[in-house]
């Protein structure tokens, strides 16, 4: 798929007040199998929705959803400035339950093998779980690029500016990583705001498990925003720039800058550029930290790593 522009939707089925909302996966592309490539193209008014009903539906890969056993190589291409690529949870209809999950505004990868060179994600990209029976957004919405389920992901050249995520919980504002094994090479994730209703954990990526490397990356103005202060919910906000969980995380000459995690009323805001609270994280001398903040404590650096 070479020089094309994308746009489409998908919509889960509504359950109403008896049934369980559909998922709506693949707002452009739904790739259940084989071989995909999209090169020097470009995504715009993609869309990814979960039906409403007694359990609100999952939206996944508002630009694509690669199922497991996929082959996926996407170069040179775009997801618009100014236009809707996202992905919105579906309404729960039960009052005390969630809204369903928003996982994946322009990736979600379930598994296989996933390349992304030269891409950039731009402003208009959004993620938003879904809302409860009284219109609170209360699902979780992680990874604006990319939701990593896993399998092995490569990244070079990639770049993620000034999108947003909104949810209950929000666990990676640029790339949610479950498992699998992930490189991100000379890429920048700038301007990304994950905003939650409670606990926001990553602004910039989120890593629960599997191998993690960044080399010659750039996380800049990336932010956690927990809690809601109109309505007084509490969140802790940790990580501004990268929330590790566990595995296994190589950080080598990257630059963490402008970088923040603020918490709501009776939270923390923790670690403004990196928390680390579990695995092992290797951080090399070459990397720097500069302008960082932390509304509670530790601008830059929480938790226990090694100098590699």
């Amino acid at each position: 798929m070479t020089q094309c522009r994308l746009f489409g939707f998908a919509i889960g089925g509504d359950g109403g007040n008896d049934a369980a909302g559909g998922a709506g996966l693949g707002g452009d592309i739904y790739n259940a199998g084989g071989v995909l490539t999209v090169n020097n193209s470009s995504f715009f008014d993609a869309q990814a929705v979960g039906g409403s009903g007694t359990v609100g539906g999952t939206g996944a890969g508002g630009g694509i959803y690669d199922a497991a056993g996929t082959t996926t190589t996407i170069s040179n291409t775009v997801y618009e400035t100014g236009t809707d690529v996202e992905v919105l949870g579906g309404t729960s209809t039960v009052a005390g339950v969630a809204g369903g999950a928003a996982l994946g505004a322009s990736i979600y990868q379930a598994g296989g093998s996933l390349t992304v060179t030269g891409t950039q994600v731009l402003f208009g990209t959004e993620l938003r779980a879904g809302l409860s029976s009284t219109g609170t957004v209360t699902g979780v919405a992680a990874g604006a690029l990319l939701y990593m389920a896993g399998g092995n992901v490569s990244m070079v050249n990639t770049s993620i500016q000034a999108v947003t995520l909104q949810g209950g919980t929000v666990l990676g504002g640029g790339v949610y990583q479950a498992a699998g094994n992930l490189s991100m090479t000379n890429c920048t994730v700038v301007g990304v705001l994950a905003a939650s209703n409670g606990a926001a954990l990553g602004g910039g990526v989120y890593q629960a498990a599997g191998n993690l490397s960044l080399t010659n990356c750039t996380v800049s103005g990336a932010f956690t925003v927990s809690g809601d202060f109109v309505a007084r919910r509490t969140g802790d906000a940790l990580g501004g720039g990268i929330y590790v969980g566990g595995g296994t995380t190589t950080i080598q000459k990257c630059a963490f800058e402008y970088d923040s995690a603020v918490s709501g009323l009776g939270g923390e805001g923790i670690g403004g550029a990196i928390y680390i609270a579990g695995g092992s994280v290797c951080i090399s001398n070459s990397s720097t930290f500069a302008f960082n903040f932390a509304s509670t404590s530790n601008n830059d650096i929480f938790g226990t790593y090694t100098v590699c």
